[in-house]
C-alpha cells in the first residue's frame, strides 16, 4: 500500500481499534498464479506477544488450501467518504477520505474440529454479545464439518488515514462539517464516523 508520511498512521492501538470496529475484513493471497480474495469476519487477538488473527472458511472455498504456502495480507476498511472540492476555501479537486488497516503475515489453516468450533464460538460470542437476548453457539459436527478455521500471525501492520492533512485547517475544518451534514442524500454512518476520526486525528 503506497502511504505518504503525512497519512500514516503508526499507533498499533488506533490500527487495531479500526480493525475490530470493521472486522469484516477482505483476506488476499495467491492462488494458481491470480490473486484471491475471501472476505470473512476475524477475531482480532492482540492478548500475548504476537498479534493473531483468526476467521473460517468453507470448506468449498479452496482459497484455504493455499494458506500454508504464502504469506497473505488481510485488509480492513474504516469510515470513508466523498469530498467535494465545493467544501473547500481553497481551490481544490474531488477526492475521497479514508481509514484502511493492512495486516500481512504467514496464514495457517486448522482443519480440525475443535480448533474450527473455538474459533466460531468466539467469533458468534464476539457479534452476540451487544445482542439483549444473545444466541447461544451449537455448531453440529456436520456444520463444523463444512468449514475450516485458520488462523494468522500478523508480522507486519500499516493503516492510512487519508483525512485532508494535506488541506488547510480551515479546509479540513469545513470538510468536516459537510461530512456531518452531506448534500443529496440523507447522512450515512460513516460520513459521520470520518468525522469523528478527523475532529480526533486533526487536532
Amino acid at each position: 500500500m503506497y502511504i505518504p508520511e503525512h497519512f500514516a498512521i503508526k499507533n498499533h492501538a488506533v490500527l487495531l481499534e479500526i480493525a475490530r470496529d470493521n472486522n469484516f475484513g477482505t483476506l488476499i493471497s495467491v492462488v494458481e498464479n491470480q490473486p484471491f480474495a475471501s472476505h470473512l469476519p476475524f477475531q482480532i487477538d492482540s492478548s500475548g506477544d504476537q498479534l493473531w488473527l483468526y476467521g473460517h472458511v468453507a470448506k468449498a472455498n479452496l482459497h484455504w488450501k493455499h494458506f500454508d504456502e504464502q504469506t497473505a495480507l488481510v485488509i480492513f476498511e474504516g469510515p470513508h467518504g466523498y469530498v467535494s472540492p465545493t467544501w473547500y476555501e481553497e481551490q481544490g479537486v474531488p477526492t475521497w477520505n479514508y481509514c484502511v488497516v493492512h495486516m500481512r503475515g504467514k496464514v495457517e489453516a486448522l482443519p480440525e474440529r475443535e480448533a474450527t468450533r473455538d474459533i466460531v464460538e468466539s467469533l458468534s460470542e464476539l457479534h452476540e454479545t451487544p445482542n439483549p437476548d444473545p444466541w447461544i453457539p451449537h455448531y453440529p459436527d456436520a456444520m463444523l464439518d463444512a468449514i475450516v478455521g485458520f488462523r494468522m500471525q500478523v508480522t507486519e501492520l500499516h493503516g492510512k488515514f487519508k483525512l485532508s492533512q494535506n488541506r488547510s485547517e480551515n479546509d479540513r475544518r469545513s470538510v468536516i462539517r459537510q461530512l456531518e451534514a452531506p448534500f443529496g442524500r440523507k447522512a450515512k454512518e460513516h460520513h459521520r464516523e470520518l468525522s469523528a476520526i478527523m475532529k480526533t486525528h486533526n487536532s
